[in-house]
């Protein structure tokens, strides 16, 4: 869930002369803890997960990458016309609220539902070992990391 920034912030950098080429984090990319109860297991997170890592996509893919994300105890009593029923639910539901985009029948996150922090340029090249992440208890959106 890396992004290059120095695209998005080449026309900032009209104000101030130096584009910012850092890296970013996309803190919608990073899996969302889930219940321990697998048959309680969340879609909307799955979805905003997959879109952080494709800029926009379909239904189709949304429900492939939530099927893939799900363990095989949420699938085994499920068919996937039903599962693509409840992903197109969740993306309804989340469009009305303001949670996702759609634009050609395609989804995507808003910039305030896909967050994300600067890496520093001394740990570019290296491996986290760990990552602490906050997330918020009643939307599911990570708020926090270090």
């Amino acid at each position: 869930a890396l992004v290059d920034s120095s695209k998005n912030d080449a026309a900032e950098a009209g104000e101030t002369g130096t584009p910012d080429l850092r890296r970013r984090l996309l803190l919608a990319g990073l899996t969302c803890p889930q219940p321990n109860d697998a048959l309680q297991w969340r879609i909307f997170p799955l979805v905003r997960q997959a879109l952080a890592l494709e800029t926009s996509q379909d239904a189709a893919a949304l429900a492939k990458h939530v099927e893939g994300g799900l363990p095989k105890v949420c699938l085994a009593h499920t068919s996937k016309s039903h599962l693509r029923g409840l992903v197109n639910l969740v993306l309804s539901r989340s469009l009305r609220c303001g949670r996702l985009k759609e634009k050609n029948k395609r989804y995507s996150l808003p910039p305030s539902e896909n967050p994300s922090v600067p890496i520093p340029e001394g740990i570019l090249g290296l491996v986290l070992k760990e990552l602490w992440t906050a997330w918020c208890i009643e939307t599911k959106k990570p708020r926090e990391v270090g």
